[in-house]
This record gives C-alpha cells, structure tokens and sequence, in this order.
C-alpha cells in the first residue's frame, strides 16, 4: 500500500506529512455572487493565516466563467444550442449574433 506524501490539489499542497503541517484550500462554489466578490472565503483565509496555518482560497465561479468564456467554448455552446430544437425568440436573436459573440470574447 502506498501511503501519500504530500497531498497536491489545484497547485497548492495541502497536507505535507514530513511536517504533519495542514493546509487549507477555501473554495467559493460556483455561481454563488457573480457581480462582486464574496469576501467570506478571503476573511477566513486571513485569519487562518493569522494562525500559522497555510490557506489558499479558489473562486470557482471564476474558474468557471474563465473556461467558457472562450472561442473554442463559445463556438461549442452555440454549436449545442443550434441543434435545430424549438429556441425562443430571445435564443434565436442571440444565435444570430454569435459571430459576433465568439470573436469578442
């Protein structure tokens, strides 16, 4: 059986067990508060550090938006919601412009 050494997750390491030291990951989930940011993962993270503890905080929902907001995601929502199904007005206008919404992003 082959027993971790060091626990890796989104480049931060998050136990060490030569330094049986923890470290904290705060995660934000996604869609949570998309127009400001939240600031409850950065207060807590602060004040972990504030006891020696290693913390690193990750906005999913930034993760989120940076990997659709591309050309290449953009072009397969629109490839997707093209598919010829029943679209509402709204849906049709806006596939209408994808053009022009794939190479603005």
């Amino acid at each position: 059986m082959q027993i971790l050494r060091n626990v890796r997750l989104c480049g931060l390491e998050i136990f060490d067990m030569e330094e049986k030291k923890p470290r904290v990951l705060l995660l934000l989930p996604p869609l949570t508060q998309l127009n400001t940011p939240y600031p409850s993962i950065t207060h807590l993270t602060g004040y972990l550090r504030s006891k020696g503890i290693e913390t690193g905080q990750m906005d999913l929902g930034i993760e989120l938006v940076d990997a659709l907001m591309t050309e290449q995601s953009l072009t397969e929502i629109f490839d997707l919601a093209a598919d010829g199904s029943k679209t509402s007005k709204p849906v049709r206008i806006m596939l209408s412009n994808r053009n022009f919404y794939i190479s603005n992003i």
